[in-house]
């Protein structure tokens, strides 16, 4: 099977499971997967690719090598284009995080959480990122959760309330 082919023709997420079933099937092809995001030209074939990276992320964490995460870290840190970056964040929430505290990847999604341009689902995702590498730190989540009770006044999309009101059920 052409990996590339798949990407260019999933047109919906029935057409992605399919291949899900497959790539089940066939994991020594996830490599070539990840190569169809990094290594891809083309944005439409690398955000479908990065697509079924996040649902293998939530499937099959296991099959996600350091350097293969390394990759998605930096498309959060770098991406300009919201789609690639909620798929980049979201597969980071999947997966299981990293010993060492990345201070450059927290910033980042302080970053991401607190610019109203950035539409609301990026930033749901980056405060649940946010709040899963702070959550040990008892100083980093003291000032995860001020900056969450002043954000609460300024942002008001549904994404954004919700997730920060399924956060605060857990400092309870």
């Amino acid at each position: 099977m052409n990996i590339s082919d798949v990407f260019q023709r999933i047109p919906g997420r029935y057409q992605l499971e399919e291949f899900l079933v497959y790539l089940e099937n066939h994991p020594d092809q996830w490599p070539e997967v990840t190569r169809q995001v990094f290594g891809q030209t083309e944005p439409r074939i690398a955000f479908r690719a990065l697509w079924a990276c996040e649902k293998v992320s939530q499937r099959w964490p296991g099959w996600w090598t350091e350097s293969q995460r390394g990759q998605v870290r930096q498309l959060v840190m770098q991406s300009k284009h919201t789609g690639m970056l909620r798929l980049g964040i979201s597969i980071l929430n999947s997966l299981p995080i990293a010993g060492e505290m990345d201070i450059e990847l927290i910033d980042r999604l302080y970053k991401l959480m607190m610019q109203s341009a950035i539409p609301p689902g990026v930033q749901a995702q980056a405060m649940r990122l946010l709040y899963a590498m702070v959550k040990d730190n008892e100083d980093m989540l003291y000032e995860f959760w001020l900056v969450l009770d002043q954000a609460a006044d300024e942002f008001d999309s549904p994404a954004f309330r919700a997730a920060r009101k399924n956060l605060v059920k857990r400092k309870r």
